[in-house]
């Protein structure tokens, strides 16, 4: 190891740092871009970003904040790319190159990154303030080659990003670069900006020389080849790469990222100019959609896919554009190995199936027929297709158990997104707007269409499921809907049982015997965190409606039959105050009804069903209880009242414009005939809340309208709750109410 100079006495730093200028300050040129102070000694600090990889003499080169230099002399073998130096040199200049010259190198800290500046082809010789800006600094660039083949030394290689063109210069010192395959995709390219310029003025030959192999986006000690190369078939049939079982080192761009095809492997594409290939290994490594990769691995071919295994994978860098799908029909797709590996686009296709389904599908064009496969993994299965045509990417891929692979070619999608057109692209809708009634004031008016709606899980598929369709129930902000027969991910199908997982739902709407469905559609899981609905309260006296159907409520009630057995369930009656309430126990929810008899006081949550074959389906309505603590017997809880009496009123103000309500929890013997109405201050009725109902335990709702439903303005009302014995007397508690509006 070569021993390093150091600063020796603070006396020697003190006198150096006051002579220090800073690089940029050397870089100023005359007219004819010679260094104005050309021939005297000058003193700089920096980090070096490249020592002898351009030969034992440099030009090596230094840079600070403020710019770069190249420094030409032996003496910088000494030193590492990285070493924060201090440097006194003559100032000189070579075929236009600004140089430090006889230089004396001094350590003061190893171990430092110098950075590279951000640049654009066309801005390599960029000049400001009679300076060239850029030569002398470590620069990155991205773009591609315009030539194949491999490096060689002491040649210049045209390189061209979006600004424009430039040039790399490949120095035959940089051993680890030459005879390397020149890549064929965008790359990140680094190196240190030099010049060879020959004649006066010296304003031109700005060139990026790289450091290593590693500077083109190469790994080291690879013989980089084109992906047409590695799999090159020259035998006729064709039958399997000519270097099967070879090791090649080839680079790409992902194509398709770790978990779309496996979740447990890495099974991944990447493709360059050239061609496609599947990269396959048993040990999961997650690579991402445009990761710019340098892979080596073994030649394979597993039924006609082809494949590099036990692959060694070096990211180069991330988020590359990704090459263009190239257009192919159905026919060219079915009959011949042109583009396998890479990504290709169907226009104008067509599928026998409106659902794309897991495995084999078939698709159409003007040209024929071709298979398009879909992996458990992707998503893609349930995707609802759009009705006429579309364009689908995806991997052109084939799976053929005998030789000579000539048939079995598939398109594989990647991802949803890979078709153009879909169902999935509907706007979504409200549960509430899905529901709402047609001409006939019960079935939706969306009845026939296909519609997107979101919403969580409020009635598991193990429960109101019968035979091998899954049905489920939904709800959202502002109502809930049936679930019947959707497409479903595997990843996805654990979750329909989840109370509170959040779903997305394209389907069909249906009418079945009364129920608004959403049918034959797809699913996909939005959000597994599980957030219960809380079920809505039916108000004493409340009916089921149409408006209620597939909501989640909770009611309590008396029951007044018998549960009987019908279907793969049982059904029961209760009553909540006047009208009577059915109630649908299905044998999946494992809910015993063996106490539940006549007298018995019970609270029901449950989801509101319908079932009817009546047009139009006006009727049937029932709760059906999801869970066995759906159905609780409140019997000994809510006995009837040692005096009549209001338990509660809350809130004694409220605002019904905002959605408030008031709720009134009153006790009575059961020896009486209860009344419950709102009176104004001037003692006129306006709204009935009980009427000669017996006493007991009741809980009531006042939405602040009147008898008609109108809406009663803001004021004070009297609660009067009226309780007549069996001889005739009566006794009154009364409570006051303040409808309100919030202020502005």
């Amino acid at each position: 190891m070569k021993t390093r100079l150091l600063i020796l006495t603070a006396l020697t730093v003190a006198v150096v740092s006051a002579q220090r200028i800073p690089i940029d300050s050397v870089r100023m040129v005359n007219a004819n871009g010679v260094p104005v102070d050309s021939g005297r000694t000058v003193q700089v600090s920096g980090i070096l970003s490249a020592t002898n990889q351009f030969g034992s003499s440099g030009p090596a080169f230094i840079q600070d904040n403020t710019g770069g230099v190249a420094i030409y002399d032996a003496s910088v073998s000494g030193f590492a790319i990285g070493d924060s130096v201090n440097v006194s040199a003559r100032l000189d200049f070579y075929r236009g190159l600004t140089e430090l010259k006889s230089p004396t190198i001094t350590l003061v800290v190893a171990g430092k990154t110098p950075q590279p500046r951000a640049l654009l082809a066309a801005h390599l010789g960029d000049t400001a303030n009679n300076r060239e800006t850029n030569e002398g600094m470590l620069a990155k660039l991205r773009g591609v080659f315009d030539t194949s083949g491999v490096f060689m030394g002491n040649r210049s290689y045209p390189f061209r990003d979006a600004s424009g063109r430039g040039t790399v210069y490949i120095d035959s010192s940089v051993s680890d670069i030459l005879n390397k395959m020149i890549p064929q995709d965008t790359v990140d390219l680094y190196g240190c900006v030099s010049q060879y310029d020959n004649s006066s003025p010296f304003f031109s030959g700005y060139q990026l020389m790289p450091r290593s192999y590693a500077d083109v986006g190469g790994s080291s000690g690879s013989s980089l080849m084109t992906i047409a190369d590695a799999f090159v078939d020259t035998l006729v049939p064709l039958t399997e790469p000519d270097r099967l079982g070879q090791t090649v080192t080839v680079t790409g761009i992902v194509t398709v990222p770790s978990g779309v095809f496996s979740a447990t492997r890495t099974d991944v594409y990447i493709q360059d100019r050239t061609a496609g290939v599947n990269i396959f290994d048993f040990d999961y490594r997650e690579l991402k959609l445009g990761d710019s990769l340098v892979v080596t691995g073994v030649v394979d071919i597993y039924n006609g896919k082809l494949e590099l295994t036990d692959p060694q994978i070096q990211v180069v860098d991330s988020n590359h554009p990704l090459p263009a799908p190239q257009p192919i029909t159905c026919r060219e797709l079915d009959q011949t190995r042109n583009l396998l590996g890479s990504l290709i686009v169907i226009h104008g296709a067509s599928a026998t199936s409106l659902i794309v389904e897991q495995g084999s599908n078939t698709l159409f064009d003007t040209s024929g027929s071709a298979e398009m496969y879909v992996g458990s993994q992707s998503g893609v299965a349930g995707l609802l297709l759009a009705p006429d045509t579309f364009s689908v990417i995806g991997i052109k891929s084939q799976y053929d158990a005998s030789l000579p692979y000539t048939t079995g070619y598939e398109l594989i999608p990647r991802f949803r997104s890979d078709f153009s057109r879909s169902l999935e692209q509907e706007s979504v809708k409200t549960i509430a707007e899905v529901q709402s009634p047609g001409p006939d004031g019960y079935s939706s008016r969306y009845e026939g269409r296909y519609v997107k709606v979101r919403g969580r899980i409020t009635g598991p598929a193990y429960v109101f499921t019968s035979g091998s369709s899954p049905s489920f129930y939904i709800e959202d902000a502002t109502n809930g809907i049936n679930v019947y027969a959707p497409a479903i991910s595997g990843r996805d199908s654990a979750y329909i049982d989840s109370l509170g997982a959040e779903v997305e739902v394209v389907g069909k709407v249906t009418e079945y015997n009364g129920l608004t469905e959403l049918a034959n559609g797809s699913l996909r899981l939005l959000n597994d965190t599980l957030r219960p609905v809380e079920p809505k309260p039916l108000p004493f006296n409340g009916l089921l409606s149409e408006a209620m159907e597939s909501k989640l409520i909770t009611v309590t009630g008396d029951v007044i039959t018998e549960p009987a057995s019908a279907g793969g369930g049982s059904n029961f009656t209760i009553k909540n105050g006047n009208p009577g309430i059915d109630v649908r126990v299905v044998t999946g929810t494992g809910i015993s009804l063996d106490w539940v008899v006549p007298g018995k006081r019970v609270q029901v949550t449950g989801i509101v069903g319908q079932y009817t074959s009546t047009y139009p389906f006006g009727d049937g309505y029932q709760m059906m209880p999801r869970l066995r603590s759906d159905l609780v017997d409140v019997t000994a809880s809510e006995s009837v009242g040692q005096q009549m009496k209001f338990s509660s009123v809350a809130p004694e103000v409220f605002n019904p414009s905002g959605g408030q309500s008031c709720q009134i929890t009153l006790e009575s013997p059961g020896a009486r005939k209860l009344y419950l109405q709102v009176f104004d201050l001037e003692g006129r009725l306006v709204k009935d809340l009980l009427v000669n109902v017996p006493g007991h335990h009741y809980e009531v709702t006042w939405d602040g309208t009147n008898n008609t439903l109108e809406r009663l303005p803001i004021g004070t009302y009297v609660l009067n709750l009226k309780g007549v014995r069996d001889d005739g007397k009566m006794e009154v508690q009364r409570k006051l109410v303040v409808l309100g509006t919030r202020l502005r």
